[in-house]
């Protein structure tokens, strides 16, 4: 499937975003490197590109870096530095940090966005890529020069952000390893979602809920091991009750896997008669005590008490559950 094909089939969507953000992830399209990390990058300034660059070289072995190439638009403005980079982590770091190296990509990723200022990593996978910008989608796609790059799956979005910033690194797709999650809507409970995923030392810098989503799913998947049914139930359990009359779809890609859409619908009257703030935190801790029968970092070795009173409409449907 060409990446024309996918910008040509947002056309029809663009009055759901506002130019505010758009973007794609492909998967296949780098075959060539298909062993290696792609790392894309948004750079300030060149300064900020030489001094990632120079770090990267102590942790990577670096096959490919290069420009990614766009086409001038006028309806594309103010684009940083646009980089990427076909990487594999060096086997002395991992054997001297004793982590795997999909462990010690993610914990790159953190410490970049995070850390080094003007600089951001929004693709980390292999053999997929994200492209996006600030736009209408079917521009960012034309930007990107997608009609260059062909892939088995595809993601896309168009943004209409209401209350978070409409920059280059607040785009959708959000991805993390081999992951893309677009997502449509609000997450109400973002600043508790947020505290949650910290504990387990990520880090969320890019001032949007779908940041989080995409961290709780990489923790809940690759490092607690559950099964992609049971981490989505975790997060659209938290969903329905955060603010169901304003979550439409999670969608979430991974190699190997068929696209899955959970939709979240709810009775309008129950959207202000709960604190939601601690339901996704709640279920993810639920599901893997069900699953490994043990309490999960940073839990372990402290005592645990837990008091709660829920309404009846949430007490039926946890028992259900």
């Amino acid at each position: 499937m060409s990446g024309e094909m996918i910008t040509n089939s947002m056309k029809p969507m663009h009055d759901r975003s506002n130019g505010l953000g758009g973007g794609f992830a492909g998967y296949g399209i780098y075959p060539e490197y298909k062993e290696f990390y792609a790392l894309h990058m948004f750079f300030d300034t060149r300064d900020t590109r030489k001094k990632c660059e120079a770090f990267f070289k102590e942790q990577f072995e670096i096959v490919q870096s290069e420009v990614i190439p766009t086409r001038k638009l006028p309806a594309i403005t103010d684009e940083p530095i646009i980089w990427r980079y076909f990487v594999a982590p060096l086997k002395s770091v991992l054997a001297s940090m004793q982590l795997d190296e999909k462990e010690f990509v993610a914990q790159t990723v953190m410490k970049i966005n995070a850390e080094m200022s003007g600089a951001y990593v929004f693709s980390s996978g292999k053999n997929m890529g994200t492209f996006k910008a600030v736009g209408f989608p079917e521009d960012v796609g034309v930007f990107y020069k997608l009609e260059e790059y062909e892939g088995y799956s595809w993601t896309a979005h168009g943004r209409y952000p209401t209350n978070t910033p409409g920059w280059w690194g607040g785009a959708h797709p959000f991805t993390l390893l081999d992951y893309s999650i677009v997502h449509n809507g609000e997450i109400s409970s973002y600043d508790a979602n947020r505290r949650f995923i910290e504990m387990f030392g990520y880090k969320c810098t890019l001032q949007t809920d779908t940041e989080v989503i995409t961290y709780i799913m990489d923790y809940l998947l690759r490092v607690q091991g559950l099964t992609l049914g049971e981490a989505a139930s975790a997060v659209m359990l938290g969903v329905v009750f955060t603010q169901p009359a304003r979550v439409n779809s999670i969608v979430c890609i991974r190699h190997g896997r068929h696209q899955r859409h959970h939709h979240a619908q709810a009775d309008k009257r129950r959207e202000n008669s709960f604190s939601h703030g601690f339901l996704l935190p709640l279920f993810s801790f639920l599901i893997f005590f069900q699953k490994h029968k043990s309490i999960p970092p940073p839990f372990s070795g402290q005592k645990l008490f837990f008091q709660i009173k829920f309404p009846p409409f949430l007490a039926q449907r946890i028992c259900e559950y």
